[in-house]
């Protein structure tokens, strides 16, 4: 069975109207918010994806219709839930997005090193080339422009109906 085509007939998680009767499009929205562990294991939790930058972390993902996806790509939208699906059963969990936390922003930072943090426990800046003392809770102003874009890396949108 085509997901995208099982779920046309589930809401968009922003306005809540089926997602096949606002456009020919499924669109997965990956949010920043963290599904934990337990949740992952004892509810057999589908999709999730991890952030390429710190693979230990399970995030939400959302769908949304054509309609929504130009507000959420103009900042003028707000998702309101993430979803977990059992094809199976045919059925589409909704979980109110507030939920659960974000994904902390200091692990969001492409130039935070995480592989010396999970060796040693050390923080490490890639940026400044040094060993910090403290947890950074924002990234260098001098690469903003550059983790932006690997932030707008982190959505993907599902492919057009018939590709």
């Amino acid at each position: 069975m085509d997901v995208d085509e099982f779920l046309k007939d589930f809401p968009c998680c922003a306005c809540l109207k089926v997602i096949g009767e606002n456009g020919s499009h499924v669109n997965h929205i990956l949010m920043n918010r963290i599904i934990p562990d337990w949740m992952v294991e004892k509810l057999n939790w589908y999709p999730y994806w991890t952030n390429f930058f710190y693979f230990e972390f399970k995030c939400a993902e959302s769908i949304i219709c054509d309609k929504c996806l130009e507000k959420w790509k103009n900042k003028r939208l707000k998702i309101r839930f993430v979803v977990r699906y059992d094809i199976e059963n045919k059925t589409v969990y909704y979980y109110d997005v507030n939920r659960f936390r974000e994904l902390p922003l200091c692990y969001r930072c492409v130039y935070f090193d995480r592989q010396t943090h999970r060796e040693i426990g050390a923080y490490r800046c890639l940026a400044k080339r040094k060993m910090l003392e403290y947890v950074p809770t924002k990234r260098c102003k001098k690469f903003v422009d550059a983790a932006e874009v690997a932030e707008k890396s982190l959505t993907v949108i599902a492919k057009e109906e018939g590709s």
